[in-house]
């Protein structure tokens, strides 16, 4: 018999009903009631639309922390405010600013992570690939600085809209400009890592034509990359990839605060 205590039913039951009302939350709030806002309006009403989103959000208050992943219950509950502001009072325009909240959040999440030695971009990559090299750090602690200041300015741009603007406008950049600028913002940064870094696994088709397109030889940082991947396999490590998300022990799991 094990030594090791088994966690309740009731303990598992929670912890994926709070982790399927954090998902079902952020969608609804970033995804799905940008583009339907008027439908939802119509079918459930300012209020009823916040107390649902509302009753998600207090399910999320269950969920575990893990470390730089998941913000503390405080900050948890501060996402509450629009959402309660809404359903008491019964402006749409409450609602509207609630996903500001959300971004508001996650910049902060990327600015606060500076603080650190290591960034969020960094802990990200080392998820992904545990062995990458030391050099890294400067590249990923400006790529972050800059996912913070995109996601600050989706907050204000998207409070201000739902503030003083008419609901089309709000709707096309929560719903549509946000994701547009998000997708510029990780292609055009993909690019430069690419031909900054020229770190190529050979394993990797694409990595292959960047290898052709763009020689790690012709810049010393290319070069540095190369020696790095050379001593790397010399000492049997190998890349990962996206293999490295689904490794064991990759989100490192703390105790709730």
């Amino acid at each position: 018999m094990s030594d090791h205590p088994v966690a309740a039913p009731r303990s598992i039951v929670s912890w994926i009903a709070a982790w399927i009302a954090a998902g079902s939350l952020i969608f609804v709030l970033l995804v799905a009631y940008p583009l339907g806002a008027g439908i939802a309006g119509d079918a459930l009403g300012t209020r009823g639309l916040a107390l649902a989103l509302v009753a998600l959000s207090l399910l999320t208050l269950l969920l575990p922390r893990f470390e730089g992943l998941t913000p503390g219950r405080w900050v948890r509950a501060l996402l509450l405010l629009p959402l309660l502001a809404a359903a008491i009072d019964g402006d749409p325009r409450y609602l509207r600013a609630a996903p500001a909240f959300v971004h508001a959040f996650v910049s902060w999440l990327f600015a606060r992570s500076l603080r650190d030695e290591d960034s969020l971009i960094e802990r990200g990559a080392r998820i992904i690939e545990p062995h990458a090299p030391p050099f890294i750090r400067p590249y990923c602690r400006k790529v972050t600085a800059l996912w913070a200041g995109l996601e600050g300015v989706h907050a204000a741009v998207i409070l201000a809209l739902a503030l003083l603007a008419p609901l089309e406008w709000w709707s096309a950049f929560a719903g549509g400009g946000v994701w547009i600028s998000m997708a510029v913002m990780a292609t055009g940064e993909y690019f430069v890592r690419k031909s900054w870094f020229r770190y190529y696994i050979p394993e990797n088709p694409l990595d292959r034509v960047w290898a052709r397109l763009l020689p790690a030889q012709n810049t010393a940082a290319g070069r540095r990359s190369a020696a790095f991947s050379r001593q790397a396999r010399e000492q049997g490590l190998r890349p990962r990839g996206l293999r490295g998300l689904f490794r064991p022990g990759a989100f490192a799991r703390t105790d709730q605060t």
